[in-house]
């Protein structure tokens, strides 16, 4: 008898176990804004790359950015969107360029909670002569993030 109840519980104990790894891990959603900061030199183009740190993470949105020159959705590949890595890039013609530190776009990521934040290397950069800027960027979560 105390075999049949020990064999039990071992059952029991290895069914928890298992279900309890089949849970899927809660999902959150965080909006990550992208930075560029050309210095004192005005931005009118540039391209980055995006690469998610955690692999079951996904960008699930792009949007533009609040410097005025880049409240348009950046350009990207809406099939990367599900991928760990996106490209994406825009210009402006117009003149409302600016120098110095800029919000230019938010990407909208899909994670697991205590994911590491996504990294980012500026791929090109030009000023409104189309000259090449060197620009530094970050990326960081959105204030308005919970």
């Amino acid at each position: 008898m105390k075999l049949a109840k020990l064999a039990l519980a071992c059952v029991l104990l290895a069914v928890t176990t298992v279900a309890a790894a089949a849970e899927p891990m809660p999902t959150r959603f965080t909006a990550y804004e992208v930075h560029l900061d050309p210095g004192s030199a005005k931005l009118a183009a540039w391209q980055v790359e995006v690469v998610l740190a955690d692999a079951s993470a996904s960008i699930v949105g792009v949007e533009g950015g609040t410097t005025p020159a880049f409240r348009e959705p950046a350009y990207h590949d809406p099939e990367a969107l599900q991928a760990g890595r996106i490209v994406i890039a825009t210009f402006t013609t117009g003149q409302d360029v600016s120098a110095g530190s800029q919000h230019v776009a938010t990407l909208h990521v899909a994670e697991t909670p205590g994911a590491e934040s996504p990294t980012i290397r500026v791929m090109a950069a030009a000023d409104p002569a189309g000259r090449t800027l060197r620009a530094e960027a970050r990326i960081e979560p959105s204030r308005d993030t919970p």
